[in-house]
């Protein structure tokens, strides 16, 4: 298994969990995680993709949970990786980190910073790592379009 396969499925996965592509319900993914960890007072929410849960008490993100998963297993069909061959895959995103130059580009940008860094552990024991970040504001349904049907998780 190469290390370049690994590094790119995390690539991969981050990309369009960090993207506007991904929505709950017709509203963007981030702002809801964001929206959750404030009212339960928490800076952080990790999905574990492997054990298909949410660090969060509730079932609001199992479908965004489910969809990464298959899509990890997805890629690691692509490139002839067995799923057998990963231990742990976490996605963690933290909110109100505050900006730092190597995510946050715009510092006029709506909302405040968020780092989302997406953890992979083969059975060797080596871990796969790469971060990304952003701005987002809390999901606000008042304020925000929802995406038509058709595109979204449920």
């Amino acid at each position: 298994m190469r290390r370049n396969a690994l590094n790119g499925i995390c690539h991969d996965i981050l990309m369009s969990f960090i993207s506007r592509n991904n929505d709950l319900s017709g509203y963007w993914g981030i702002g809801m995680l964001c929206l959750a960890a404030s009212e339960n007072n928490t800076q952080s929410v990790a999905l574990d993709l492997l054990n298909n849960k949410a660090s969060l008490i509730s079932n609001e993100f199992d479908a965004m949970v489910n969809h990464y998963r298959e899509m990890l297993f997805m890629l690691l069909g692509k490139r002839s990786i067995p799923a057998s061959a990963i231990s742990k895959v976490t996605l963690v995103t933290s909110f109100n980190q505050g900006n730092d130059e190597r995510y946050h580009y715009f510092q006029s940008a709506l909302g405040q910073p968020y780092i989302c860094t997406i953890e992979m552990f083969d059975t060797l024991g080596r871990g796969h790592s790469i971060t990304a970040g952003g701005h987002c504001k809390s999901h606000d349904p008042s304020k925000e379009s929802r995406r038509a049907p058709d595109k979204r998780i449920e």
